[in-house]
């Protein structure tokens, strides 16, 4: 076993110097020899797979720097079930682990496009967490409200919105509920769990609440801003400001909607000015919230500018990183289109919807079916119906007809 102790020390080694396909050898060694020694136990040998656990774990970290994302997923699935069996045994000692392992599971997943198998291990490990703080809530009890945060959140990538409100507002009340200094310490987890509970809100159309969730988002995100004064602080405030401006568009609240959008795309010019290129995924957010709130008021014409440098950054982001950016590559060419529909620009509307909804037929097909998908797919279909196409309004039918019956 020391030979195997040797062997995930110099994978280490070779990982940190750059070097993640030797890394990758090294470890799988390690790996073999670990499981060939448990294997040949006749009792079981915690310290043994302790090790064949961590092993697997940095051969998932090397595997997904050569950009093996489906075999850093299986190693990472392996390590879990080696941790399961070992918190089976001591929940106490090994249940952390184990939950450490479910998160970086749930994470590979989503990568991959996974999402119900993200779920599961997101799922999994609340269970875990809880257990933990019924034994000891002074020590688990923070972890369980960011493990029920985080299952939140993969409910919402699966799409499930109803379960993804649910867990969101029990993580909400887990953060609340922290002594101190918990409370305190977890003050951006809470802002950003009231953030994603104003968004669930809002697909729930309970626009009320949401605005209540977005207004204390902001809140704590002003305070933050001034204590922590950086980038990430600011893309926070922003974030929320352009998530209440939405929401008040919704309800008729104009003025309110636009000093939010506003205030948002101002801070989030300031920071891009100082960084080029940085957070651009949350400029396009912005941008993507100003062009919503001009739509929701009449003022179609205005919301086109924004839509369009929305898709422009989307589509760079999306083509260095499709599976992480391309539902939001997706989103921009609906909002676009819409707008360009809207404002009677039927021809331009057409080739966007149609970009839109091969991208959401492409979730569907991988194993989540985006709530848009009908939207984008039924205007799509009267816009050709309106132009005599009819032969290509019943193709995408066909072809979206198989997700949502």
């Amino acid at each position: 076993m020391e030979f195997a102790d040797a062997l995930s020390t110099l994978a280490i080694a070779y990982a940190r110097s750059g070097h993640p396909d030797t890394a990758v050898s090294a470890n799988l060694q390690a790996v073999a020899i670990l499981d060939r020694v448990s294997t040949e136990s006749e009792r079981l040998r915690p310290d043994v797979l302790r090790k064949c656990a961590s092993a697997l774990i940095n051969l998932s970290a090397d595997l997904a720097d050569l950009d093996r994302h489906e075999e850093a997923a299986d190693a990472t699935a392996q390590a879990a079930e080696i941790r399961e069996r070992l918190a089976a045994v001591d929940l106490e000692r090994y249940g952390p682990e184990y939950s450490r392992a479910l998160e970086l599971l749930a994470d590979r997943a989503e990568r991959i496009g996974r999402y119900d198998d993200a779920v599961a291990a997101a799922d999994r490990r609340a269970q875990v967490c809880s257990a933990l703080a019924a034994a000891d809530p002074l020590r688990h009890r923070r972890t369980l409200a960011d493990a029920l945060h985080m299952l939140g959140r993969r409910f919402w990538q699966a799409g499930d919105v109803s379960r993804a409100l649910e867990v969101t507002r029990e993580a909400v009340a887990a953060y609340r509920e922290l002594p101190e200094p918990d409370r305190g310490e977890s003050r951006p987890y809470l802002a950003q769990a009231l953030h994603d509970l104003a968004v669930h809100w809002a697909a729930a159309g309970a626009m009320d609440e949401a605005v209540t969730a977005a207004g204390e988002a902001v809140e704590i995100r002003r305070a933050l801003v001034t204590e922590f004064p950086g980038e990430p602080a600011v893309a926070d405030l922003a974030a929320s400001l352009s998530q209440l401006g939405q929401t008040y568009g919704e309800l008729g609240r104009a003025s309110e909607g636009w000093a939010a959008v506003d205030e948002a795309l101002a801070l989030m010019r300031r920071i891009t000015e100082g960084a080029p290129g940085a957070y651009r995924a949350e400029v396009a957010q912005t941008l993507n919230s100003v062009g919503r709130a001009y739509a929701r008021t009449g003022r179609v014409a205005d919301a086109l500018p924004p839509f369009h440098e929305a898709l422009g950054i989307r589509r760079d982001l999306a083509a260095a990183d499709p599976r992480r950016y391309e539902p939001a590559l997706a989103e921009s060419l609906h909002n676009l289109g819409t707008a360009f529909r809207a404002s009677g620009l039927s021809a331009q509307a057409v080739p966007l919807f149609e970009e839109a909804a091969t991208l959401y037929l492409r979730q569907a097909e991988a194993g989540t079916t985006p709530p848009r998908l009908t939207r984008t797919v039924g205007a799509l279909v009267n816009l050709l119906v309106e132009d005599g196409r009819f032969a290509d309004a019943d193709r995408w039918i066909r072809k979206a007809v198989r997700f949502v019956v």
